[in-house]
């Protein structure tokens, strides 16, 4: 056993923060001992190059979660050996940064390749999306490669990557900000087979180039040719006729998987799920369809109450239904939810909850990993669970500006002028934006300009002064990150994480959305504007308003219209 405390520690929002090591393998120590603890708030232990993230409850008070971390930060750790296994990964060299990052090595592209051949690579940690590996060990004349000054919208499945000083495979389409030298089919994740990610930190990466790839071998999880959802058997279920632009399950979301790559998920928006659950009587974790921009057509094959939570019209059958009420729709019936009229995301909540299989175990779907079921199709069937007592109607809190979002400052330190133009500046939400994130330009344009917050005014002084790596050219050591972390990329325009998110990211964290904001954000639309605002402890509350205080009156049960 060996001890290394106290260990330095940073905040991470409300809910979380860094513990600081030494590097990736104690980092990997320490995450093996706090899990040994069992300790009861904490839901996810996340580790990576020089710390180790600790997530706690959502309910967990401020001065519980520092306790967590100064506990989790004087742990002693005990290195363990661990066999080593052996990979050889076929690349396909024809990425659209070959030659970029072959001139910034100074190297021919023949001769940047052979270099990836011949240096064997190791698996640090792995982390960002589902079994993304951080790989170590390149050569030093690839060590200083910087991440892109904006990530890209999406890079291709199976890409393979350098930035930071790591190589990396992304498993799956998604934004990131790494340098793409090529593609490879090595399959790096698998939702149905524990441990889940093929790689492990201490396996031993070797790159062999190969001119061309099979057809049809990206790697991915094959959600976008799954077979429909049934519910044979079920005496409750409703099927999908139109599934709307984009309509996903969503419960709270996935708990202690992160360490493997795999995103949260649950609502974009937690006020308002948790209102079209408390609508309909049911628990918090029961799961509602979650809306973006138009909703779809609902045949329920059993009479339910459902509530819609959403600025836009419901129909049943035709009728058009009063806003912000429980109804029921009776067996046989359809509901058909129309286009917002603001916002982005509504919630349908139906009285038992939608009963879809547990994936990881949620039953939440994430648009990156292809976790099923992703999107609803038309015919998918989907089973309802046995209803409680609903509600009657419910009121959204109101007051405050729509426009004005709240954030902790941290880990990430800005000087007083680069913190003046954040908080000083109004921000338009790009079309670019989905649940993974929602990237924000300057007001007034679609890219960032000359007034944005320059990656020069970064300090990280909460890091610097704790002795860890500072952060240059807008990026630095790749750490855990969580939902309504507000990163800053090298261009200066924010990107506000969402629910979908990576687990780990290099970019630097300026701060993190308190819980009412993080759903004012989860209903932004492209063109919006936004500006923010500083939220100091001891400030008024900006916390989630309880959902049973939302909602009121009673629906009158009817056994034998709900049986």
């Amino acid at each position: 056993m060996a001890g290394f405390g106290p260990r330095p520690v940073v905040r991470l929002g409300r809910s979380a923060g860094l513990v600081l090591t030494g590097g990736p393998g104690e980092s990997q120590a320490l995450a093996t001992a706090v899990r040994a603890q069992q300790w009861n708030d904490i839901v996810d232990v996340v580790p990576a190059a020089g710390s180790l993230g600790i997530i706690a409850d959502a309910d967990a008070g401020a001065d519980s979660v520092a306790d967590l971390l100064h506990l989790a930060a004087s742990l002693a750790v005990a290195h363990t050996e661990r066999a080593e296994r052996r990979f050889e990964v076929e690349v396909c060299f024809d990425g659209a940064d070959l030659d970029g990052v072959a001139a910034a090595a100074g190297v021919s592209r023949p001769a940047l390749i052979a270099l990836l051949e011949t240096t064997p690579l190791t698996v640090g940690w792995i982390g960002f999306m589902p079994g993304f590996p951080y790989l170590l060990g390149l050569p030093a004349s690839l060590e200083d490669l910087p991440r892109l000054h904006r990530p890209r919208a999406m890079v291709p499945p199976g890409a393979f990557a350098l930035a930071g000083g790591y190589a990396g495979i992304y498993p799956t389409a998604t934004p990131g900000g790494w340098n793409v030298l090529g593609r490879t089919s090595f399959v790096l994740f698998d939702p149905e087979v524990p441990p889940y990610a093929t790689l492990s930190p201490g396996d031993s990466i070797f790159v062999r180039g190969v001119p061309s790839l099979p057809p049809g071998t990206a790697p991915g999880t094959g959600a976008g040719s799954r077979a429909p959802l049934t519910a044979a058997g079920q005496s409750r279920r409703l099927v999908v006729t139109e599934p709307g632009v984009l309509t996903t399950v969503q419960d709270r979301g996935r708990l202690g998987v992160a360490h493997v790559g795999v995103p949260p998920a649950g609502p974009a928006d937690p006020q308002s799920h948790a209102v079209a659950n408390a609508a309909v009587g049911n628990l918090p974790g029961a799961a509602t369809l979650e809306i973006t921009m138009s909703g779809p057509t609902l045949r329920f094959d059993s009479a339910s109450f459902v509530a819609v939570v959403g600025d836009c019209p419901t129909w049943i059958d035709g009728r058009e239904m009063p806003p912000a009420a429980v109804q029921l729709v009776c067996a046989g019936q359809s509901l058909r939810v129309g286009p917002m009229r603001s916002g982005v995301h509504a919630y349908v909540g139906i009285a038992g909850g939608v009963e879809v299989p547990r994936r990881l175990g949620s039953r939440s779907s994430d648009i990156v990993t292809g976790i099923p079921p992703g999107p609803l199709r038309a015919g998918d069937q989907l089973a309802v669970g046995e209803p409680g007592r609903a509600r009657g109607r419910w009121a959204l809190p109101t007051g405050g500006d729509p426009g004005v979002l709240r954030l902790e400052l941290g880990p990430d330190g800005l000087d007083d002028g680069a913190l003046g133009r954040l908080l000083g500046s109004e921000w338009t939400v790009h079309p670019e934006s989905n649940r993974v994130g929602t990237r924000l330009s300057p007001a007034g344009s679609d890219t960032a300009g000359s007034d944005t917050v320059a990656s020069a005014d970064l300090e990280s002084a909460d890091l610097e002064s704790e002795g860890a790596a500072r952060v240059r050219g807008g990026s630095g050591p790749s750490r855990p990150t969580v939902t309504g972390a507000v990163q800053l990329p090298p261009d200066g325009s924010p990107v506000l994480l969402g629910p979908d998110h990576g687990t780990v990211g290099g970019y630097p964290v300026v701060g993190v959305l308190t819980p009412a904001s993080l759903s004012r954000a989860g209903q932004l639309r492209p063109g919006d504007r936004v500006r923010f605002e500083e939220w100091h402890t001891g400030d008024p509350g900006d916390d989630l308003v309880s959902a049973d205080r939302l909602v009121g009156g009673w629906m009158a049960p009817d056994a034998g219209v709900l049986g």
